[in-house]
């Protein structure tokens, strides 16, 4: 089945690894994949071992119906794909199908800045890419009679390979940065880059941030407060700040939520945001007016 998800900025979630990473920043304290692990899995079971490609879930937009009628899809939001434990050849494997499937716009996004910026740009890593498409031909075939399904799959992976052209034109790369430091950090590596679009996720937001030397390299900002028990405070100012950045550059600016600290102290006809069941600050008929905004970038490989 497709993953749904709540995730305001993307239509559907696709796990191709499973649900494991390894905390590396402050942002990472409250993280949800790790909460939601935890509840399932047990209380280590996120950090115990590098993520793992599953050969099932990593067919799933070239065989699985729900996963054919496009849009928006959080590639691996369960994870990061560029965890030092995932070989460069599974990422170039998930890249294979997200080249394959043009009907979706995909978003990856990485903490990992560094890992990110070395593979994309290894003139090596599109060569990768092309052998990925074979592989992943081999693997449907392996899955007994081939079905109308499975070979409209094939077809779809050798027009891939035809057409291939990197960066993948309906890829859009990211990169996490909540506090100013991780946007002086991580941005100059996204913006050098090689991606069709770019895209930074500025939540949870800890600190005001100034984006401007890098706006000229992105296509698309995401800000937000941070959920949950212990969320720390995000300050409305820093959400105007940011969108006034990208109004000035040009690029689409999407303001998530207000986050759990901001709802739970702030009040509507004298009750809290929290006691109108949301939670995460995240329904904007509860917002200011001017931090309703909610801009999607433009993909020209996104198939029509």
């Amino acid at each position: 089945m497709a993953e749904r998800t709540s995730i305001g900025w993307t239509d559907l979630t696709w796990n191709p690894w499973t649900h494991r990473c390894t905390p590396i920043t402050e942002e990472c304290d409250l993280c949800y994949a790790h909460t939601d692990t935890k509840r399932w899995q047990g209380a280590n079971a996120f950090t115990s071992e590098p993520p793992t490609l599953l050969p099932d879930r990593l067919l799933m937009p070239l065989l699985s119906g729900p996963y054919r009628v496009g849009g928006q899809m959080f590639t691996a939001s369960m994870t990061d794909p560029f965890h030092p434990g995932v070989p460069v050849e599974d990422i170039a494997l998930v890249w294979a199908v997200m080249a394959a499937t043009t009907m979706w716009e995909h978003q990856t996004l990485s903490k990992r800045h560094t890992r990110m910026y070395r593979i994309l740009s290894d003139p090596g890593f599109p060569q990768l890419v092309r052998a990925a498409f074979e592989r992943l031909a081999a693997m449907i075939k392996t899955k007994g009679a081939l079905s109308p399904n499975r070979r409209r799959a094939l077809a779809e992976l050798e027009q891939a390979a035809d057409r291939f052209v990197y960066p993948v034109p309906n890829i859009l790369v990211g990169v996490s940065a909540g506090t100013q430091k991780w946007v002086d950090r991580r941005l100059p590596r996204l913006a050098a880059t090689p991606a069709t679009a770019r895209f930074a996720s500025v939540e949870p937001m800890l600190t005001s941030a100034d984006l401007t030397p890098w706006l000229h390299a992105l296509d698309w900002v995401i800000v937000g407060g941070e959920s949950g028990g212990g969320a720390r405070p995000f300050e409305e100012a820093w959400a105007r700040d940011i969108i006034a950045q990208c109004r000035d550059a040009g690029v689409a600016v999407f303001v998530k939520q207000m986050g759990s600290r901001w709802a739970s102290a702030t009040r509507i006809d004298g009750r809290t945001v929290r006691g109108l069941k949301d939670p995460k600050g995240e329904k904007w008929e509860f917002w200011p007016e001017d931090l309703r905004v909610r801009q999607f970038p433009v993909l020209t490989g996104v198939a029509a």
